[in-house]
């Protein structure tokens, strides 16, 4: 979909493994901007492999992670 611009998953509970998956998602995608990610129960594994993504991305303007696990080593693969 490259109209699809933002989306909201705010507290669905999809821990690491849905965070990894939707890591490989937007690694392909370039039209969204905004992404809220909060209260889903993400460590630092699901950290990691958005942060991967992100090195890929470069529509994300806004990613948001409040209330998530996921951790100093997280916050680093997404800063990186």
């Amino acid at each position: 979909n490259n109209s699809l611009t933002e989306i909201y998953l705010k507290c669905n509970n999809i821990g690491d493994d849905g965070a990894k998956a939707l890591g490989e998602a937007l690694k392909n995608n370039n039209s969204l901007t905004e992404i809220d990610l909060s209260s889903n129960r993400i460590g630092v594994e699901g950290a990691k492999a958005l942060g991967e993504a992100l090195k890929n991305n470069n529509s994300l303007t806004e990613i948001y992670l409040k209330c998530n696990n996921i951790g100093d080593d997280g916050a680093k693969a997404l800063g990186e």
